[in-house]
C-alpha cells in the first residue's frame, strides 16, 4: 500500500495542472446543476468525459508498458502495486469528485442523496466499465499520448459513422439506453481482459488485436441490432409476466369507420389499409403502448414485401401500401406478420399542485410551473395579438430515477381542464452523456387570451409507472387488402 501511494503522489505532482482543469470544470458542472436552470448538459460533460480520458492516460503513460526500456520495471514492486496506483488516481480525480458532484446536485435540488445512495454507485460503476478502465486500457496498450489522442479520434468518428445507421428515433428512452449499456459492456468487457494482459505480460500486440475487434464489435452492437431484438433485451430484463396475443377483429357497426387520416399519404401513389385488431392478456386496470415496427405482407406463391405502418394499437394496425402493389394483391388472400414492442404501465397517483409551485410529486420527483409572458419583449398594437401565443403556463418535473415513460400534466382552470393532457419531454440527445443525477422533462400550456393570472389554475401531473416489456408476434392470416382499404 505504500508503494502504491508514492506512485499516486508522483502522479499527481507531475499532473497537478490538468487537475486543476478538470476539477475546475467539474466544480462548473456542478455550479450549473444546482442552479434553477435545465441540468442536461451534454456539451460540458462530452468536454469533462473526454478530458477525464486524456488525464488517466497521462498517468498510465507516466509509467508506460510498451516497450523494453521502461524505468519501473526496476522497482522493487509488482504489477499489481501499478495498477493499483493508476486505479486510484482515477477514483480520485475522476469518480470521487464526481460522487461528491451528484450528492451536491441532489441536495440543493431538494433530493435525499441517501435516499438515492444506490443510484449514485450504479452511476460510478458504469462510469468505470464505459470509460475509466477502457481508459486505462487504451492507455496501457499505446506508446505515447499521441497515439491515444489517434485513437480517440478514430473511435469518436467511426460512432458518428455508426450512429448515422441507427434506425428511426425509438420512441421510448430505455431503447436507447439498452443500445448504450450494451455498447459500453462490450467496451467494458475487452478493457477488463486488455488492463490485466499488459500489466501482468505486456502483450501488446494481442491488446490491439482485442481493442480493435471490441471497438468494431461495439459500434457493430450499437448501429445494427434492430429495434425488435433490444426491446426483447428489455423483455428478458424487465418482463410483463402476462401473455399478449394480437387477433383480427370483426368489423361490425365501425366498418365504414376511418379511424386515423394521413394526409401525406393520401396520394394517388398510396393506397391506406386500416386492419382491425383485437389485443389479449393485457390485465385490467393497465395501460399499454405500441412499438410500430416493419410488416411483412407474404401473398400467395411466398412473396415477400416490407411495410412500414403508420399506427399500431389495441385497435388498429393501419398500413400504406404502394398502390402497383396494392393493385396486384388486393382480391387475394395474404398474410401479415411481424413483431410488436410494447410496454405495459399504470397510472400513479395524481397529483395537484397550483401554479407557481414547486413540490414534490410521487413517482415524478420534483415538479414545479411558471407562468411565462413572453409579452413584455414586444411593443405595439401587435402584442394583443401575440398575447394568446406568447403567454404559456410552463411545467417541468425532475427526478434522480429518470423517466423511462414521460408523466403527462393537465392545466386545470376552475372546474374546467384544458385539454386531456400533454406528455412532458425530455431532451432528444441520442447519447445520454449527460453527467447529471438529475433527468428533466418539461412542457407547457397556452394560457388563454381572457384569462388573468390563473391564480386558482392548478397542474396536474400523472405519471406512467412501467409494468414491463413485450415484444409479440403478429400473425394474421388469410387477409383480402381491398375489405379494409380506403
Amino acid at each position: 500500500m505504500h508503494l502504491i501511494l508514492h506512485i499516486f503522489k508522483k502522479d499527481v505532482r507531475r499532473l497537478w495542472p490538468g487537475i486543476a482543469v478538470v476539477l475546475s470544470v467539474q466544480a462548473w458542472i456542478a455550479w450549473l446543476g444546482v442552479r434553477d436552470a435545465p441540468v442536461d448538459l451534454p456539451d460540458f460533460s462530452l468536454l469533462l468525459m473526454v478530458a477525464w480520458i486524456f488525464l488517466i492516460a497521462l498517468a498510465v503513460l507516466d509509467d508506460p508498458l510498451v516497450g523494453d526500456r521502461q524505468f519501473w520495471i526496476t522497482r522493487p514492486s509488482r504489477w499489481p502495486v501499478l495498477l493499483g496506483s493508476k486505479l486510484l488516481f482515477a477514483v480520485a480525480v475522476a469518480h470521487g469528485p464526481s460522487f461528491l458532484a451528484d450528492v451536491v446536485i441532489l441536495a440543493v435540488r431538494g433530493f435525499h442523496p441517501w435516499a438515492w445512495l444506490g443510484s449514485l454507485l450504479t452511476r460510478q460503476l458504469v462510469l468505470a466499465v464505459g470509460l475509466t478502465l477502457p481508459a486505462i486500457a487504451m492507455a496501457a496498450s499505446m506508446q505515447s499520448l499521441a497515439h491515444v489522442t489517434l485513437s480517440i479520434i478514430a473511435i469518436g468518428g467511426l460512432t458518428a459513422v455508426a450512429s448515422s445507421f441507427l434506425p428511426l428515433t425509438p420512441r421510448w428512452k430505455g431503447e436507447m439506453d439498452t443500445r448504450v449499456i450494451l455498447f459500453f459492456v462490450v467496451l467494458g468487457a475487452a478493457a477488463a481482459v486488455i488492463v490485466p494482459l499488459q500489466y501482468a505480460r505486456r502483450r501488446t500486440w494481442q491488446s490491439h488485436t482485442i481493442g480493435v475487434a471490441a471497438v468494431v464489435a461495439a459500434e457493430l452492437v450499437f448501429s445494427s441490432l434492430s429495434p425488435v431484438f433490444v426491446g426483447r433485451v428489455r423483455a428478458a430484463v424487465d418482463p410483463t409476466h402476462t401473455a399478449i396475443a394480437f387477433h383480427l377483429r370483426t368489423l361490425g357497426l365501425d366498418r365504414a369507420f376511418r379511424p386515423f387520416a394521413y394526409g401525406a399519404y393520401q396520394s394517388p401513389g398510396w393506397v391506406e389499409v386500416n386492419v382491425p385488431l383485437s389485443v389479449s392478456g393485457i390485465p385490467k386496470g393497465v395501460g399499454s403502448r405500441y412499438g410500430v415496427q416493419p410488416v411483412e405482407l407474404i401473398a400467395p406463391g411466398n412473396r415477400q414485401y416490407t411495410v412500414n405502418p403508420s399506427y399500431v394499437g389495441p385497435d388498429w394496425l393501419i398500413l400504406h401500401i404502394e398502390r402497383p402493389v396494392y393493385e396486384s394483391l388486393q382480391d387475394v388472400k395474404v398474410n401479415l406478420k411481424g413483431a410488436i414492442i410494447m410496454i405495459l404501465h399504470r397510472d400513479g397517483p395524481t397529483a395537484s399542485m397550483p401554479v407557481g409551485a414547486n413540490q414534490s410529486v410521487p413517482s415524478a420527483g420534483r415538479c414545479s410551473s411558471a407562468i411565462v409572458d413572453l409579452t413584455r419583449f414586444f411593443s405595439g398594437a401587435n402584442v394583443q395579438a401575440l398575447r394568446n401565443r406568447l403567454r404559456t403556463v410552463n411545467v417541468s418535473c425532475e427526478s434522480p430515477a429518470g423517466f423511462p415513460l414521460e408523466p403527462t400534466a393537465r392545466l386545470r382552470q376552475a372546474a374546467e381542464t384544458d385539454g386531456p393532457g400533454e406528455p412532458l419531454q425530455g431532451s432528444s440527445n441520442p447519447w445520454p452523456v449527460s453527467l447529471s443525477p438529475i433527468e428533466r422533462v418539461s412542457g407547457s400550456f397556452r394560457v388563454p387570451q381572457d384569462s388573468a393570472a390563473p391564480a386558482s389554475a392548478k397542474i396536474e401531473i400523472i405519471p406512467d409507472i412501467p409494468r414491463g416489456w413485450q415484444v409479440v408476434n403478429l400473425d394474421l392470416r388469410d387477409i383480402r387488402l381491398r375489405d379494409y382499404s380506403y
